[in-house]
């Protein structure tokens, strides 16, 4: 007979809220320190909020999650080479190419907000995505599923129940304050 499966401490939708935040905080640091390392621009915070999160990356986080998650541990051998990584890089490519695309197309048509431009980049389409930031994103997602999910389950599958309704009440809180907040600073302004 077998044992019985663990019952799980953090529900589903608290599982995905943990991986749009911190996909949301590591877009962050990634879009600041890209800003100030690479194009040598001045520090500024990205993104419409105050806190230290960009939604788009969480979005991304989320959908590259809920959509390979069940081809991470499944190979596809060719002798001895198993070409499952390759085939998440090609699907984060796309998945990241039509997140970024349809996110910029939504904030551009409904808030008349246009947060980024590559029409100046070679290979872009509409200057809503382009071919040099989607292979970076490619790089994210891969350390996003390949490096960070690993360490984050197991500490996930260990945290009590009481533990994760006080972490989980947190974050909601400090998130939702954060929307309203900006939101009511945008239509002030």
């Amino acid at each position: 007979m077998e044992a019985p499966a663990k019952k799980r401490q953090v529900r589903a939708w608290q599982r995905y809220f943990y991986y749009f935040i911190i996909g949301a905080i590591m877009g962050q640091v990634y879009e600041i320190l890209l800003d100030n390392l690479w194009y040598h621009h001045p520090w500024h915070w990205q993104g419409p909020l105050h806190g230290p999160w960009l939604i788009i990356y969480g979005v991304g986080g989320v959908v590259l999650l809920m959509l390979l998650e069940r081809l991470l541990d499944k190979p596809i051998k060719v002798g001895k080479l198993n070409l499952m990584p390759l085939v998440i890089a090609i699907l984060i490519f796309l998945i990241a190419g039509v997140v970024e695309y349809a996110g910029h197309w939504l904030l551009d048509t409904f808030f008349d907000f246009r947060p980024w431009d590559y029409s100046a980049k070679p290979f872009n389409i509409n200057g809503r995505v382009c071919l040099e930031d989607t292979l970076r994103f490619v790089v994210l997602g891969m350390a996003g599923l390949y490096l960070v999910r690993p360490p984050l389950e197991k500490f996930l599958d260990r945290i009590s129940k009481r533990a994760n309704l006080i972490l989980c009440t947190i974050v909601v809180g400090a998130f939702t304050l954060d929307v309203v907040v900006s939101l009511g600073i945008m239509l002030l302004t």
